[in-house]
């Protein structure tokens, strides 16, 4: 029994303290109507809302003149193999940015994170050419609106009128709350959900005969045939297919859950 006394009065205690993985991450509180607030921010979006603005950030414009593309290029079977691999290539690039996501919940996302894991110039570089496309991606769409319009008013409003409507719309949906955001977001992806629907019925009358009266079937499996073009028939469909994949992993890394 004095043995043991002994040996336990000569251990010394551990001064071992629990490492703080998330040193970035601020204190967490409940607002008075139920929200998360996390670093000054309420964590206003629901379920449904991340929901259904995960799957509008997914399906975008590619979905029509993007894969439209690459099929007519590289035939049916060589696009479906582009996008097969590049899709294999999205979900571990995903698959790993949510894994340090959970670890470092922090802000400014896979900026952030390029500067921990790898190198502060990284973020930098990153920073940089985040800003750059997101400039030239929301200009293109302001002249993508201005397009459109001016199909029915032809002369009668200038390019730049639709622009400046259309920025003063968003830029005052901007200033409203989090939960009109989401609202509106999620009544939008659910619009963009009836046109992918109603545009795959429409596609497929089309196809049948129904609508413009000629059958198609399989006519261009035959000519320009299942692959296309060779192996020069996989760049294009590849370039598509990383283009969607930078774009998806923009979106998803924009948002902080």
């Amino acid at each position: 029994m004095a043995a043991e006394t002994t040996l336990m009065s000569d251990e010394k205690p551990s001064t071992s303290k629990p490492v703080d993985l998330s040193p970035d991450i601020g204190k967490v509180s409940l607002a008075s109507n139920g929200n998360v607030i996390d670093d000054g921010l309420q964590r206003g979006l629901k379920n449904h809302h991340l929901q259904m603005i995960a799957f509008g950030g997914v399906v975008g414009a590619s979905i029509r003149y993007g894969t439209g593309t690459a099929i007519s290029y590289s035939g049916a079977v060589g696009a479906l193999i582009c996008f097969f691999i590049i899709g294999v290539d999205v979900f571990f690039v995903m698959q790993s940015l949510g894994e340090m996501s959970t670890l470092f919940p922090i802000q400014c996302a896979f900026i952030e994170l390029a500067g921990r894991f790898v190198d502060p110039a990284l973020a930098f570089s990153l920073g940089v050419n985040y800003w750059y496309a997101w400039v030239t991606n929301i200009a293109n769409d302001y002249n993508n609106i201005s397009l459109i319009m001016g199909l029915w008013t032809q002369d009668a409003v200038p390019s730049y009128a639709w622009i400046l409507m259309f920025w003063a719309g968003f830029q005052c949906t901007s200033l409203l709350g989090i939960v009109f955001y989401g609202e509106m977001e999620f009544y939008l992806a659910c619009w963009k959900l009836i046109c992918v629907v109603g545009g795959f019925l429409v596609a497929i009358l089309v196809n049948t005969g129904a609508i413009g009266g000629e059958y198609i079937g399989f006519r261009y499996w035959r000519d320009p045939g299942v692959i296309a073009n060779g192996i020069n028939g996989f760049g294009l469909p590849e370039l598509c297919a990383r283009r969607r994949l930078l774009q998806r992993h923009r979106d998803a890394s924009a948002h902080r859950f």
